[in-house]
């Protein structure tokens, strides 16, 4: 098998033969799918049962709640491919994601191939977030970090193929919200040569019950968190000139200053007091040239001043 496709799945029965049908009927045939249980009260393994039984390319792996993140882990150990891709159970992908990323990648000798992703509601058309020229682009990891942190790519593990070979030192981040977040950037810099297809290939369903939409303390020092943790890598790295910096901080820095707000409060126990003020300090990760929009100043202000 050349591309392993790791898919978490807990409590989506409505959606998951949609999401696993995506899968079977690649153009690309010779994938290995990697399907995780993390512990399902619903019909999930029965489903998976039945789709194992029917393809052999299909693995399941059955194992106690451990989150998104947990699963994908647990996804990684059994995947044997020479790529890794990674599918939420409530989303699906267009039948030539992988043929693309594949052949793209092992023509040029690319450690990671990216693409877009767009936005499916119940509710209303779909929302196309990046340009969907078509082009392909072969790029450094710096140019490739740059568009990352500036969201002019998407941040998703979702939306590339990786080598597997990278995730031997790297692992998402369990029991936390925005794993993506904290782990995409550091593979790209550890790549070499990295491409990117300015195409939807992922199709990303927008429940309004998914965890990440739930407006919880967690949800909001978790996003902080991650972005903390972005806005330290821009300013450590050796990639960056002072002017770049300043650039690719902004972004971040206003998200980083938004849940950071909602978190301090939404905070209601002393932990989550502490945990959220512990990151006030970090507000000095923004550069001093970064030219905040006037929101994110006041918030800045705000915070100060409150906390």
């Amino acid at each position: 098998m050349k591309v392993s496709i790791i898919v978490p799945i807990y409590n989506v029965e409505q959606y998951l033969a949609n999401c696993i049908e995506s899968l079977i009927h690649q153009t690309y045939a010779n994938i290995e799918i990697v399907l995780v249980n993390d512990g399902s009260k619903d019909s999930s393994l029965a489903i998976l049962r039945e789709y194992e039984a029917t393809d052999r390319r299909i693995k399941v792996i059955d194992q106690p709640n451990k989150g998104v993140a947990g699963a994908r882990n647990t996804g990684l150990k059994d995947a044997t491919a020479d790529y890794v891709a990674f599918l939420d159970s409530d989303d699906y992908v267009s039948h030539d994601m992988y043929e693309d990323h594949y052949n793209y990648a092992t023509e040029h000798d690319l450690d990671i191939v990216y693409s877009n992703h767009v936005k499916i509601f119940d509710d209303k058309d779909p929302v196309y977030s990046y340009r969907e020229t078509g082009e392909r682009r072969i790029m450094t990891p710096k140019e490739m970090l740059m568009l990352n942190f500036s969201h002019k790519i998407p941040v998703s593990s979702c939306t590339m193929i990786i080598k597997r070979k990278f995730f031997e030192t790297k692992h998402f981040p369990e029991f936390s919200y925005y794993e993506d977040r904290r782990l995409t950037y550091k593979l790209i810099n550890e790549s070499i040569k990295v491409g990117y297809i300015d195409k939807a290939y992922y199709h990303y369903y927008t429940r309004v019950s998914s965890i990440v939409h739930t407006p919880k303390w967690k949800n909001y020092y978790d996003f902080a968190f991650a972005e903390k943790q972005r806005l330290k890598f821009i300013n450590e790295s050796p990639l960056f000139t002072d002017e770049e910096r300043a650039q690719i901080s902004k972004v971040v820095a206003e998200t980083f200053l938004s849940k950071l707000r909602r978190a301090n409060k939404k905070a209601r126990t002393r932990e989550e007091k502490a945990k959220s003020r512990a990151l006030l300090k970090d507000m000095s990760l923004i550069p001093k040239e970064c030219k905040l929009k006037f929101k994110s100043r006041f918030y800045k202000r705000l915070l100060k001043t409150i906390y």
